[in-house]
């Protein structure tokens, strides 16, 4: 794993789409380009990117130190990208780096990885496939638990009661 400081060395990464590899983003001077991979077009079932990139063998680039549009929309803002700057060691337009330093645990199912590494495994805390009928316990595992046992007024005039009522 390449410490957050050395990322701006970094002049490749891989995309994943879930658990899907789909393509790369390369640093070609000032340019950054991302290109679908071969296998992931192959495959009929695997989504687009994101609307604004469709599959194709057609690359998509942004000049400037920028990433392609969608992309960027993954970079943190506010104080969370000065955080993000701080610890890459480099500037705000750098945004390969910037994307490098948290691609990993974007929003959304797309991750941003060096090339050649594996995103890590993670699990959704929950799941719309099985929903959890009593959101009390879905709090209750985020959470310390204390406040769900308790009858609280979330609004004026509206309650939310004991779970054995």
């Amino acid at each position: 794993m390449i410490p957050t400081s050395e990322l701006r060395l970094v002049d490749a990464a891989d995309v994943y789409k879930g658990d899907l590899f789909a393509g790369t983003l390369t640093r070609r001077g000032n340019d950054v380009v991302f290109r679908y991979s071969d296998e992931y077009l192959a495959l009929p079932s695997s989504p687009d990117l994101a609307w604004s990139i469709p599959k194709s063998t057609s690359e998509t680039s942004a000049s400037g130190g920028s990433v392609p549009p969608f992309f960027a929309g993954l970079l943190p803002e506010g104080v969370r990208l000065t955080g993000v700057v701080t610890a890459a060691k480099t500037s705000e337009d750098d945004h390969l780096t910037l994307l490098l330093a948290v691609g990993a645990d974007t929003i959304g199912d797309v991750r941003v990885v060096p090339r050649d590494e594996l995103p890590s495994s993670m699990s959704p805390a929950f799941d719309a496939r099985s929903p959890v009928p009593d959101l009390h316990r879905l709090f209750d595992s985020l959470s310390t638990g204390e406040s769900s046992d308790r009858r609280t007024a979330a609004v004026d005039g509206v309650f939310v009661c004991d779970r054995e009522r």
